[in-house]
């Protein structure tokens, strides 16, 4: 089980032919297909630096039709300085999601096992963050599902 990330360089809002009311309407898009905890950890390096990307369910989009979203560049700068972090240490102290102050490490001890240490996470979580930089360079905005 997992998640998705989409990420698309336009959008647009309208009615569905199946579903019948408005959805989001990602144009040149595609997918980061994760698990939940390494979108958590994905979300917790990028908020560490200052940016929150927007959640959003297509099938719900807001009355206003205009998604709130971050600039790519800005999104590249916090995945460039994750990747520097994750060449520095192995499970490096970052921002608790949702607060400002409190630090935990990346990972937790229920992410670290026979068969994931903290070395082989941080890989992960760092090439992740290369597709990302990659891919916000070439102009692709990214959301969060809500699921």
């Amino acid at each position: 089980m997992g998640t998705s990330w989409e990420y698309f360089k336009r959008y647009e809002i309208k009615p569905d032919e199946d579903y019948g009311d408005d959805i989001i309407h990602y144009i040149d898009n595609d997918s980061l297909n994760i698990t939940y905890s390494t979108s958590s950890q994905l979300a917790s390096i990028i908020e560490h630096f200052g940016i929150q990307l927007p959640v959003y369910d297509v099938y719900e989009p807001p009355k206003s039709k205009i998604l709130n979203l971050v600039d790519p560049l800005m999104v590249a700068r916090a995945a460039s300085k994750g990747i520097e972090l994750l060449e520095s240490e192995i499970n490096p102290f970052v921002k608790s999601l949702g607060s400002s102050n409190d630090l935990e490490h990346l990972f937790s001890p229920n992410d670290i096992d026979e068969y994931h240490t903290a070395e082989s996470l941080n890989e992960r979580i760092s090439s992740y963050l290369k597709k990302m930089v990659t891919l916000s360079i070439s102009g692709h905005y990214f959301v969060r599902s809500n699921d």
